[in-house]
């Protein structure tokens, strides 16, 4: 492979950045895929390590030293969540699977008993499908308008361990108060406490540098792809680090698997969005999503390649 970073200490547009903290990164990868999920870095993975190997125990269980300790930090993650996106309570913070659990929590949780059959629920055809099938699902029983945060109403779908205060044989039963309510049974302990150590990597770096790094980027990028023959951007305006794109009548697989050979790591299909395609008129897009760990040399050598592109090699039959 030809490309090869010169050294591992970013600075562009306001941002410092080990590139050493990525372990990942190591691999001489380029990772344009973080739409899917990023990389993560040392921090985050040693204090899932660190969990495991020093302290493990289960959270709000105990009342020996590791318990405790498992509780004290799990629970100052929610405060870090309530600083990170400026909530009003650190009760308003409740840890999920993923956001597909979360929307499934909004949507059959709450807003089941709150819609009505003559509501209307507005969404859009970019909405992933974790914040499509769900409406759907509960449109065969209601119709629909989105409200939204009420999780004093949100009825729990698991119940078990932690979110109860008593009950006994008689049926009675006093669920405990936010956020215990709505998380039933043992939690990603190591999620949360990996969530606390990424929180506090990305507040450091500060949201408002990233923004602007990952905007430079992007347009760089948009620039880029623009001086390539046969490229068409579905998004150039957008304002996000995504950037999707076709190249001819080449497929998007074949862009990402002809890419792959070089080590460079993007996204084709439909990205969860299936319903997009109606509005694009396109089966499928490759998808670069940038990240404040790229770099203006990563897209300038994925250029490179996508314009030594051989079409003859697309042919089909």
């Amino acid at each position: 492979m030809d490309f090869l970073f010169e050294n591992n200490i970013l600075i562009e547009e306001e941002i410092i950045l080990n590139r050493d903290d990525f372990p990942m990164l190591k691999k001489n990868l380029i990772y344009f895929d973080n739409g899917a999920t990023t990389l993560k870095p040392k921090v985050v993975v040693d204090a899932i390590k660190d969990y495991y190997e020093s302290y493990t125990a289960n959270v709000h269980r105990g009342d020996y030293d590791n318990s405790i300790r498992v509780d004290e930090v799990y629970e100052s993650v929610r405060d870090k969540v309530k600083l990170l996106i400026n909530a009003n309570s650190s009760d308003e913070i409740i840890f999920t699977k993923g956001s597909t659990d979360s929307l499934n929590m909004i949507v059959f949780g709450f807003m089941r008993y709150e819609l009505h059959k003559d509501d209307e629920v507005i969404l859009t055809k970019t909405e992933h499908a974790s914040n499509v099938l769900p409406w759907m699902e509960l449109s065969k029983e209601i119709g629909f308008k989105i409200k939204y945060d009420l999780l004093n109403k949100v009825t729990p779908m698991q119940y078990g361990g932690g979110m109860n205060e008593n009950f006994s044989s008689n049926n009675s039963v006093a669920y405990a108060a936010l956020p215990s309510r709505l998380e039933a049974g043992t939690p990603n302990i190591s999620g949360v406490i990996g969530l606390g150590q990424a929180i506090s990597y990305l507040l450091n770096i500060r949201q408002d540098n990233i923004y602007k790094y990952e905007h430079n980027l992007r347009t760089h990028l948009v620039e880029q792809l623009n001086t390539i023959s046969g490229v068409t951007i579905y998004n150039e305006k957008s304002d996000s680090g995504i950037v999707i794109f076709n190249i001819g009548d080449i497929g998007a697989g074949d862009v990402s698997t002809y890419l792959n050979k070089y080590n460079i790591c993007v996204r084709s299909g439909n990205h969860c969005t299936k319903m997009l395609k109606e509005e694009l008129q396109v089966d499928s897009t490759c998808r670069i999503s940038l990240y404040f760990y790229n770099t203006k040399k990563e897209i300038d050598f994925l250029i490179k390649k996508l314009k030594s592109i051989n079409y003859d090699d697309f042919k089909y039959n």
